[in-house]
């Protein structure tokens, strides 16, 4: 026999949206706990509070990988090869300069032209 528990059951109700994800105009129904059994009060996401954040600078993040054949110690701690590890400037452009550290969005760039998109043939078909 399966085991009940003594507390009340709550009906599920699907939640909404969270306002960042909502379109302008869009309605989310909020229930307020002391108006349980009247009807449900909506908001209303107004166009003016829409602005999407805008994207952070590829480079502003400060993460750079360390080169294949190569390690790094750098605060205490020891990156290997193809370890994510992350630089202030300074450091990032001394070690880019030793040819030890890549940024990551040049590793990306690398493997881009190295894989590019296109058909694959099996077979001979």
């Amino acid at each position: 026999m399966a085991n009940k528990k003594n507390t009340p059951e709550k009906p599920q109700e699907p939640g909404g949206l969270p306002p960042e994800l909502m379109v302008p105009g869009q309605v989310n129904p909020v229930k307020d706990p002391e108006t349980a059994g009247s009807e449900p009060v909506t908001e209303t996401v107004s166009a003016q509070n829409f602005t999407p954040e805008p994207d952070p600078a590829p480079e502003a993040d400060g993460v750079y990988v360390v080169v294949k054949g190569r390690s790094v110690q750098h605060d205490g701690e020891f990156y290997r090869e193809n370890q994510q590890i992350t630089l202030d400037d300074s450091d990032a452009a001394r070690l880019i300069d030793l040819g030890v550290v890549m940024s990551l969005e040049a590793v990306r760039e690398t493997l881009a032209k190295a894989n590019p998109p296109g058909t694959v043939t099996i077979n001979g078909r």
